[in-house]
């Protein structure tokens, strides 16, 4: 049946009344099949919501051809706040009225996180009211998450809830915090509105104890709608093992990990979460007329990949990797370049090469992995696999061995972490990863992507020379990608790359800025119309060629509407340079600060004569350094003369 419900732009509150009588605030978008979408407790609010961007984009996505129902927890929110009952069958009973009220006989229902138990309660009690389950992130029970948290967490959720006493304020504010952490591009402080808003600041937490409560491990045997069980891999929240036994409880269901650390499914890659979704409903993605995300004017989504303009070379590599491995020769590519170079770009146009050649794809994400447990990369990479790759006899028997010695692989795994630190544990840890790997590329060629390899640990450096040593004979391509940089790089990481240099199968390629031709080629893409000769030529010497600064010029200018030339420097561009400049010497910015008074160009004889100008000596040693990461270089054909990157590295400075 098809649902009428109010249009993609607005969202109308309607009430529907729970048998006890309490009202339950609720909104219907979208046109299509019914799909509900039960709150993500403990925060549920509406109005909040909706007005959060990212959430209603969200909520939108969810719409593409379906009519998404969402509602308000009784006791959260617009619904009321004062109910006589919160038992999990009052709640069941919440979910009926709203169905009813929209006259649905049947819906698909999406359960996320606390409120899990609800909608397998729903679905075991309600078969003919539940077409298709999705469960996100959740549990029958949260007793079977309590018992695998790790100590430190637990440690923490006892501090947390001493702070409970002192200000509930903040203490929710560190909640949500410590339970699904910050990402770049989301606005904390709209998630901790979220929260406050949802209930008051004294009850959030006796209400977080009635959802723990919640127990829904008797009604799994009787689920018979289609269920798909929805896992954040890397969520320290959850331990895996509960969404495994989760699905294995549920009578043909269908397990997903996705990549990601967050119980929202919306704060990181909402496209891991949405794609297997999509396939679950038997829908294709939505096209961009459903959902628009791109600028008012013509040119790309500004959102969308941007194409690989001057990188033919590049692609000529990857595309010969992959044709290596799928004939059984393995291989391993080494994409280099400073930021904003499009490292990262190229590693996923190696994993849709490597799709389309049949191949599994396997991504690890190294950014922030400082301080993750060894062997960080390659297990994400055995997670994915095992998320994808067919159980054949050999690769249960590697996973089996693996699963005792890789930390953080699986409950119980990686025990002595002070053993692999002895040579005999760390081969034998290397030796059955790689065991492991040639299993799962026996059936199937494997694409291995590793980003940002110069934030790995010690372990995965030393697995990926071992693999590297071993790969010649395996059907197994890799793609790394490395910043180089004496701010970057670690006597480890010098010592993998001497190790690859050596090695016949290893193939490395370093991706450089873009000329004045190949970057008017991006800009024209990026504003919808070739450039002038002069605009054109003023963003090449603010960028020195840097793709993904050129970019960011490009879309700030798209919002000001083409009428002037670039304003300030966007914050994603002072972001990486302010990073790297952290890395230097104070001696060093101040002698980059007076530089950058001189101009983007600058004569060491001039420095020299400038107020608190160090000594011949010190001045080198810092130009020198400075020269290291790229901040600034020599002048072309001026002895003695300098000049920076480009003219926004000089006005962050």
């Amino acid at each position: 049946m098809n649902v009428s419900a109010g249009h993609l732009e607005q969202a109308e509150i309607r009430y529907a009344r729970a048998p006890d009588g309490v009202r339950i605030a609720f909104f219907a978008v979208g046109h299509g099949p019914p799909l509900l979408m039960l709150p993500i407790l403990p925060m549920s609010h509406l109005e909040i919501e909706w007005q959060f961007e990212q959430f209603r984009d969200f909520m939108l996505r969810l719409a593409a051809g379906h009519t998404l129902i969402r509602y308000d927890s009784r006791g959260l929110g617009v619904s009321d706040r004062d109910p006589p009952d919160h038992s999990l069958e009052s709640h069941l009973l919440d979910v009926l009225a709203v169905l009813d009220e929209l006259g649905i006989e049947s819906s698909d229902v999406f359960a996320p996180s606390y409120a899990g138990p609800i909608g397998m309660a729903f679905a075991a009690r309600h078969p003919d009211r539940v077409n298709r389950l999705i469960l996100w992130c959740t549990h029958p029970n949260y007793g079977s998450v309590a018992e695998r948290l790790a100590a430190d967490r637990v440690a923490q959720r006892a501090a947390l809830f001493n702070l409970v006493q002192v200000d509930p304020s903040l203490a929710i504010q560190t909640y949500i915090h410590h339970a699904i952490d910050w990402f770049p591009g989301v606005d904390a402080s709209e998630l901790s509105r979220l929260a406050l808003q949802t209930i008051s600041p004294e009850r959030f937490f006796p209400q977080l104890d009635i959802y723990a409560a919640f127990d829904a491990t008797e009604d799994l045997a009787s689920i018979r709608a289609p269920t798909l069980v929805l896992h954040p891999a890397d969520f320290q929240g959850s331990d895996v093992a509960v969404a495994r036994a989760l699905a294995d409880s549920i009578p043909g269901s269908r397990l997903v990990l996705t990549r990601g650390t967050s119980a929202v499914p919306f704060l990181e890659d909402a496209d891991a979460f949405l794609h297997p979704l999509d396939e679950f409903l038997g829908r294709p993605p939505p096209s961009s007329a459903t959902v628009d995300h791109s600028d008012p004017v013509s040119g790309w989504d500004v959102e969308a990949r941007w194409p690989l303009i001057g990188r033919e070379r590049e692609l000529g590599i990857i595309r010969s990797s992959v044709a290596s491995a799928v004939r059984g020769s393995g291989a391993v590519c080494l994409v280099g370049g400073a930021p904003g170079t499009g490292k990262s770009r190229l590693l996923e146009e190696a994993a849709a090469i490597g799709k389309e050649a049949g191949a599994l794809v396997a991504v690890a994400d190294n950014e922030g992995a400082h301080f993750a447990p060894a062997m960080w990369c390659w297990t994400q990479v055995a997670r994915e696999i095992d998320t994808h790759a067919l159980g054949s006899e050999q690769l249960r028997a590697a996973r089996a061995i693996l699963s005792r010695l890789l930390p953080g692989y699986a409950p119980g795994s990686g025990q002595s972490p002070d053993a692999v630190d002895s040579n005999t544990s760390q081969f034998l840890l290397l030796d059955s990863t790689h065991a492991y790997l040639r299993a799962a590329a026996a059936d199937r060629p494997l694409v291995i992507i590793l980003d940002d390899i110069h934030q790995a640990d010690d372990s995965s450096l030393a697995m990926l020379a071992h693999l590297a040593h071993h790969i010649s004979g395996l059907r197994i391509a890799v793609f790394a990608a490395v910043e180089q940089s004496e701010a970057t790089s670690s006597p480890s990481l010098r010592r993998t790359l001497v190790q690859l240099t050596r090695q016949p199968a290893v193939r490395r390629t370093t991706l450089g800025n873009f000329d004045l031709p190949a970057l008017g080629d991006l800009m024209t893409g990026v504003v919808g119309q070739p450039l002038e000769p002069e605009t054109l030529e003023q963003i090449y010497e603010d960028t020195g060629g840097n793709p993904f600064f050129a970019i960011e010029l490009g879309r700030q200018w798209r919002r000001q509407g083409r009428s002037t030339a670039p304003g300030p420097l966007p914050e994603s561009v002072k972001g990486i340079v302010l990073e790297r400049l952290a890395d230097l010497s104070p001696e060093t910015l101040a002698l980059l600060e007076q530089a950058a008074v001189i101009g983007r160009e600058f004569d060491l004889s001039l420095l020299r004569i400038m107020p608190r100008s160090p000594h011949d000596a010190d001045l080198l040693a810092a130009i020198e350094q400075a020269e290291r990461i790229g901040i600034v270089r020599d002048s072309p054909g001026k002895q003695g003369s300098y000049e920076f990157a480009n003219a926004l590295t000089r006005n962050t400075v």
